[in-house]
């Protein structure tokens, strides 16, 4: 369960740490109930830039795809099996490698991926054009109102 905008906006308030974070970060304390709205907003746009700088570590296909650009056979023949006939079907008959390249492993467009256009008898799936309108709409989003 989700938490309301009162648990977060209070539980920044009992924390004098997080409190003194938040007022710093946006000019503000979070003092009246009438923020509620606001320091959650705020909350989630922090905890999602903080999410965004989050990485990964090398993963073993990171070392397969350094070791065959440097040409070391020997390192990349330590990939494992699994991982081997995975990439096969990856690059081979499953034609994943057709949208899903580069760095991050996308071209970044949208695709029909097979979900009907009619979403039950008379109603339509209104897809992305919905969904970019929604995310323009998220209080949550950079340019939220909040």
């Amino acid at each position: 369960m989700g938490a309301s905008a009162r648990h977060v906006a209070a539980a920044i308030r009992a924390d004098a740490a997080l409190s003194c974070l938040y007022a710093k970060a946006y000019r503000s304390a979070a003092t009246s109930e009438a923020d509620d709205e606001r320091v959650l907003v705020n909350v989630g746009k922090a905890l999602a830039a903080y999410v965004e700088r989050l990485g990964t570590g090398r993963t073993p296909f990171d070392e397969l795809r350094d070791a065959i650009a440097r040409g070391d056979r020997a390192a990349a023949g330590r990939y494992p099996d699994s991982a081997r006939r995975g990439l096969r079907i990856f690059v081979g008959k499953g034609n994943c490698s057709l949208c899903h390249f580069g760095p991050a492993f996308t071209n970044g467009e949208f695709h029909d991926v097979g979900v009907p256009f009619f979403v039950s008898p008379g109603r339509v799936d209104t897809g992305r054009h919905e969904g970019i309108r929604r995310l323009q709409a998220d209080r949550f989003n950079l340019l939220g109102r909040v």
